[in-house]
């Protein structure tokens, strides 16, 4: 994926502009934070959400964002349009590419999961004290939306376990072992490629090659 192209679908409803940064600042800031993650093909960004002033939008548009105002009141209106976005635009380059949601919206966990089976590599950008916890484990490459937006890396190794402890601490530790054992499927921890959970004693071993050993 290093030399993929890139997509970035910018959800402006979720994730504002940050007060710290002008308009014009956040498409060099983003596409140096893809260099700096090693991700190094062409960049495409899109902002999808209400109507944002004219002269942010303006200066959006001078640094090559897409911008698609979203003029309908129904709910979830701008959720619609930002999947149709991303799902056109995988249609029109079918070949592998690294897609960077910047949203904490839950309502994309199930699409990014598609795209991912696809096999494009996913990846998160949000405001993460107020965002989805569900969106928040659907991808190991995850930045904080303000350091995104300002150039600067993804989040540690340590911050990203606190996520993933904070995720099954919620959703299972909760559930009576049975349920669990029933669940459909099973995320890899690494590479989170989603898989069939397997039977008692069986080992499983997903496409980063990573051995999942469920017999405990």
């Amino acid at each position: 994926y290093v030399y993929a192209k890139n997509l970035v679908i910018w959800d402006t409803d979720n994730c504002g502009i940050p007060k710290i940064l002008k308009p014009s600042e956040i498409a060099p800031n983003i596409r140096k934070a893809l260099v700096s993650a090693n991700f190094l093909g062409p960049v495409s960004i899109e902002a999808v959400g209400k109507p944002l002033k004219d002269f942010i939008t303006q200066e959006l548009r001078s640094t090559g964002i897409r911008v698609t105002p979203v003029y309908s009141d129904k709910l979830n209106a701008s959720d619609i349009r930002i999947v149709a976005r991303m799902c056109m635009w995988v249609l029109d380059n079918i070949d592998p590419a690294n897609i960077l949601l910047v949203s904490g919206d839950g309502d994309y966990c199930d699409v990014m999961d598609h795209l991912r089976v696809r096999g494009h590599n996913l990846m998160i950008a949000q405001i993460l004290k107020s965002s989805n916890l569900n969106l928040k484990v659907t991808s190991k490459f995850v930045w904080e939306w303000i350091n995104l937006a300002s150039g600067g890396g993804q989040l540690s190794e340590e911050e990203k376990i606190q996520i993933r402890e904070k995720y099954c601490s919620k959703y299972l530790s909760t559930k009576p072992k049975s349920e669990i054992a029933e669940a459909p499927l099973i995320r890899c921890e690494r590479c989170f490629d989603l898989l069939q959970v397997p039977k008692r004693d069986q080992k499983l071993t997903c496409r980063c090659s990573y051995l999942i050993d469920l017999t405990s």
